[in-house]
């Protein structure tokens, strides 16, 4: 440990958004590959705009943050879903979803992709 206490160490937290009609393997194995790295300053969330979110086969996941609670993470890694472009285009979905790639990585699996970029696109950084 440097010269830092272990209370000031900067944890990284890294969001799991997920929403209705996820895809679990994107959610899911994202979670417990990244929660596998044991270390205090590593915290992986998964994230919703609701209390709950269920798969696309039915599998029911409760958040751990909610979405608007984004915009403090440090990663955001978006996975695909059954429903990703109705989840595009719901606006209060989008309008919480807040990315930031000036001083958040930013990073998607399959689907997720279109979701990272819609946000992109609405948002003029500097």
């Amino acid at each position: 440990m440097s010269s830092l206490e272990k209370d000031e160490i900067a944890i990284m937290h890294i969001a799991i958004p997920t929403f209705d009609e996820f895809n679990e393997r994107d959610s899911f194995i994202a979670s417990d590959i990244l929660n596998r790295v044991k270390s205090s300053d590593w915290k992986v969330s998964i994230v919703c705009s609701t209390e709950s979110v269920t798969s696309m086969n039915g599998v029911e996941v409760k958040r751990q943050i909610s979405l608007d609670q984004i915009s403090a993470t440090d990663v955001a890694l978006v996975g695909s879903g059954a429903q990703k472009r109705n989840v595009i285009k719901d606006a209060e979905i989008m309008n919480q979803l807040c990315l930031d790639p000036t001083r958040q990585l930013n990073g998607a699996q399959c689907s997720g992709a279109l979701q990272v970029l819609a946000v992109h696109k609405r948002h003029v950084y500097h």
